[in-house]
């Protein structure tokens, strides 16, 4: 079993009315983008026609088995995806990184510990290894933004080019 996994699912209701219940439940209200791509792109099509943010849905984060992000902090994908590919960037560069889920508003970072990093989401914070964290976080980015381009048909090549060139720092 890998140490990460992500797996990126597309809201079929309207909105999300009670977190709690959601959250109890999201795995029937969602069209998971990694089980059925074309039925998930379609999904997000016909949302983006009933509203500006047809990509609200949720990114689900595990790392050795714990969940870092989860159906509580749904939002925009595309968004959840650019805030995850801007906490990277952040720390390649300098140790530290962070996101912003603007729905939210809730904080991402990235930082590091000794040999060890820190993933945080609002309040919460777990111990990670990057070593077996940023490669496969950077595949599902890629992976995210390759299923938008192919799949929605919207060109995301700025962020495949951007997760590329961090791949090669």
């Amino acid at each position: 079993m890998p140490a990460f996994t992500a797996r990126t699912g597309i809201l079929i209701p309207h909105t999300v009315t009670d977190l709690t219940e959601f959250s109890a439940n999201y795995e029937r209200q969602l069209v998971w983008v990694e089980q059925d791509p074309a039925g998930a792109a379609a999904q997000y099509r016909s949302r983006t026609i009933r509203n500006p943010f047809g990509g609200d849905g949720v990114v689900c984060l595990k790392y050795r088995g714990e969940e870092l992000l989860g159906p509580k902090y749904w939002d925009d994908v595309d968004g959840i995806w650019n805030a995850l590919v801007e906490m990277t960037a952040g720390y390649l560069s300098s140790g530290s990184g962070q996101g912003l889920l603007d729905g939210q508003p809730v904080n991402l970072i990235l930082q590091r510990a000794g040999r060890s990093a820190i993933f945080g989401v609002a309040e919460k914070r777990f111990w990670i290894d990057p070593a077996d964290f940023i490669a496969p976080l950077l595949d599902a980015a890629q992976a995210h933004f390759t299923w938008h381009r192919d799949q929605v048909g919207r060109g995301e090549n700025g962020m495949l080019q951007r997760i590329s060139r961090l791949r090669e720092a």
